[in-house]
């Protein structure tokens, strides 16, 4: 169904309101199963932790809560996540802007993440570009 409505009043449908609650509990998506294939493949040190098993709060006097789609085995502080930039246009405006955010509260905690969107999961040559970047991302941070 097509519907011809702004931004604004999209949103305050019924039919957005249960694609989004629907969203929330759907784990993990097209995208992070592909990161599982690659993680369990290459066994590489991540699990998947986007189905809500590993969420910390990251300032007391500040309700920010986050759940990393993937943290390290070895070292909890290695977190992946996988987006999709449109969803994350729509609040922070650039995806670039939507990653600074979420970095500048994890650093703090001495978080570090690797980011992956849809620029680096949909191409032809995906999993060699995935693999490429989480073993870098691994060496860089010395944990094998």
């Amino acid at each position: 169904m097509k519907l011809n409505l702004s931004k604004n009043t999209y949103w305050k449908t019924d039919m957005c309101k249960n694609n989004s609650i629907r969203a929330l509990f759907k784990a993990p998506s097209s995208y992070e199963k592909k990161i599982i294939y690659i993680i369990k493949k290459y066994d590489l040190p991540f699990k998947f932790t986007g189905d809500k098993t590993f969420i910390k709060v990251i300032f007391k006097n500040k309700t920010k809560r986050f759940c990393p789609d993937f943290t390290g085995i070895k070292n909890v502080k290695l977190l992946i996540e996988v987006y999709n930039s449109f969803n994350k246009m729509l609040i922070y405006h650039t995806s670039k802007n939507y990653e600074n955010t979420r970095s500048k509260y994890l650093k703090i905690k001495k978080y570090k993440v690797l980011y992956l969107n849809e620029k680096d999961i949909t191409p032809n040559d995906w999993e060699l570009r995935c693999l490429n970047k989480i073993r870098a991302y691994v060496i860089r941070n010395e944990i094998k």
